[in-house]
């Protein structure tokens, strides 16, 4: 077969392509007709018909917050006290007795208003109620002041003071610091006696028959008694029955006998702990040669 190599085409397309480029020319001189009316328009148009550039201002940056521009005026602490809340001065607290009356201060309430001020108070007769200033509380006493920790109360026209918390609070509060002082004398604690053995610490082990007591299987004191010469024992401050619990603070459970006789003979002076009556004593004793 012999193929050609043209392709064939309607009787009438001829006529549609002029058609097509016709239109085409069209729009091109429309276009171009436009833009040289706009071009001469911005040539030969007054200034006001063309808008201005509006500048908007910029938002203005954050300050930073240093430490010089946030500081206060100082002054103001010399002239006023920032930890009042309200505008009530504070007053003198007026010099009362402690009261000697059964009564007991169980609450205290403070207003802004020194009028508005109350108490619970507890009567002699264990009744509870709240009073103001003015108020009779019993018989020939009333109420004058409400405090911050205390009350003034008026007896037979005296001021005087109940505390919140009870006589020995108003004592260690109103007393005066000098009559509260311990005395010496009896906060000194007594010396631990000292007792001159006259002889060795192998010389008086070898006077002295230790017992062991023991419960439960372990050793709780070792009860001393004297072996030949009981005027050695009494010399280092011993008596017979005495129940040897420590020696240099060790207790004696923790120590064997040849441990015990070791602890007694490691320094010159010694101190033991003994039981004696029931009541517990300490004692140094002193050998004369180690």
């Amino acid at each position: 077969m012999n193929f050609q190599g043209r392709i064939s085409l309607p009787d009438n397309a001829g006529r549609l392509l002029d058609g097509v480029r016709t239109v085409l020319q069209f729009v091109l001189v429309v276009v171009i007709a436009m833009l040289l009316a706009r071009i001469g328009w911005l040539l030969v148009a007054p200034s006001d018909a063309v808008s201005s550039l509006r500048v908007s201002p910029l938002p203005s940056p954050i300050q930073q917050v240093t430490r010089s521009s946030a500081r206060g005026d100082l002054s103001l602490l010399m002239t006023t006290n920032p930890f009042v809340s309200s505008g009530r001065a504070p007053s003198a607290v007026p010099d009362a007795p402690e009261t000697t009356l059964n009564l007991k201060l169980a609450a205290i309430f403070m207003s802004t208003d020194p009028a508005a001020d109350s108490a619970t108070i507890v009567t002699p007769d264990n009744r509870s109620q709240r009073f103001q200033p003015g108020d009779e509380i019993i018989p020939g006493t009333e109420l004058v002041r409400v405090l911050g920790d205390r009350v003034i109360i008026s007896r037979n026209g005296a001021d005087e003071t109940l505390m919140r918390g009870g006589r020995e609070s108003g004592l260690s509060v109103i007393g005066d610091a000098g009559d509260l002082a311990e005395d010496p004398s009896t906060a000194e604690m007594q010396p631990t006696p000292l007792f001159e053995a006259g002889v060795s610490a192998r010389t008086l082990l070898a006077s002295l028959n230790p017992a062991a007591d023991m419960s439960n299987g372990v050793v709780d004191a070792f009860v001393l008694q004297p072996r030949s010469n009981p005027a050695i024992m009494q010399r280092a401050g011993l008596q017979a029955g005495d129940r040897l619990i420590r020696i240099n603070q060790k207790p004696v459970r923790d120590l064997d006998p040849a441990a015990l006789a070791a602890e007694l003979s490691s320094a010159q002076t010694v101190s033991v702990t003994v039981m004696r009556a029931g009541e517990t004593q300490n004692l140094d004793i002193r050998f004369e040669e180690r």
